[in-house]
């Protein structure tokens, strides 16, 4: 009996075995990658990374933006990003305060930033008026930051206030044809980027070291103990025929009472 139940046991722990290491390649596999999420405050002009952000799960990034307004997204050299900031009201990813978290900083003034659409200071931009991604492969020479910055507007001037018209009389100071409408350049303002996501992700190699010595090791206890369960079928086969046969033994000696 002891056999049994010992056999029995054998059997169960060697398949809650397999089940458990199965489960550690698939149910509780780690994500082949992290990713770490932003999304930019009220009267954010720009976002941009301290250098070794970009490198600081892997050497390749992908970078997806969620704009709220059409965005440029580039990447540069820490000093050139650093000179086209200058004083300009910026969020700095600085680093991170979970491995999904990032660590951010507000830094600059008032000053308005400059169009990073038309700089030459980038090694790579791309433009996105919806959600799109931006592709990074670490460097080693330099040190990188990327910039996401919205499109700035452009002004178009008003070509009857270049030139007066010939013959015209001038209108009275403080007066104009255009009364009650103001200067688009007065009026322009630069866009923000409050409510934009800025996603990066970076790839990460998983093991599942547990997987194989795991079903090797619950396979092999569920076998030992489906043998020892059927040696013990086939050993009392013969024993409960034995058994049979001695009480038909008896019977046939038992004789009737006259």
């Amino acid at each position: 009996m002891l056999r049994r139940w010992l056999a029995g046991g054998a059997v169960i722990i060697g398949v809650v075995t397999v089940v458990l290491a199965v489960c550690s390649a698939t149910v509780w596999r780690p994500a082949d990658h992290v990713t770490a999420q932003f999304k930019a405050a009220a009267g954010t002009q720009a976002v941009i990374t301290a250098p070794g952000v970009l490198e600081a799960q892997a050497d390749f990034v992908t970078v997806t933006v969620d704009p709220v307004v059409p965005v440029v997204v580039a990447i540069g050299r820490e000093t050139d990003v650093a000179a086209w900031v200058g004083d300009s009201p910026v969020e700095t990813i600085t680093g991170f305060t979970s491995k999904h978290a990032f660590k951010v900083s507000e830094e600059g003034s008032d000053q308005p930033i400059a169009d990073a659409a038309d700089s030459d200071l980038w090694v790579v931009s791309r433009q996105f008026a919806k959600e799109g991604t931006l592709q990074w492969d670490r460097r080693p020479e330099g040190r990188w930051s990327l910039v996401v910055a919205p499109v700035l507007p452009e002004v178009a001037a008003d070509p009857a206030a270049e030139e007066p018209v010939e013959g015209a009389e001038a209108a009275p100071e403080g007066d104009s044809s255009g009364e009650g409408e103001s200067n688009p350049t007065d009026d322009a303002v630069s866009p923000v980027l409050e409510g934009t996501t800025v996603t990066l992700t970076w790839p990460q190699q998983v093991s599942t070291p547990f997987l194989w010595p795991g079903v090797a090791l619950g396979g092999l206890l569920a076998l030992a103990g489906l043998l020892v369960l059927a040696a013990t079928l086939v050993h009392r086969a013969p024993a409960a025929s034995r058994v049979a046969g001695a009480r038909q033994g008896r019977a046939g000696r038992v004789r009737p009472a006259p």
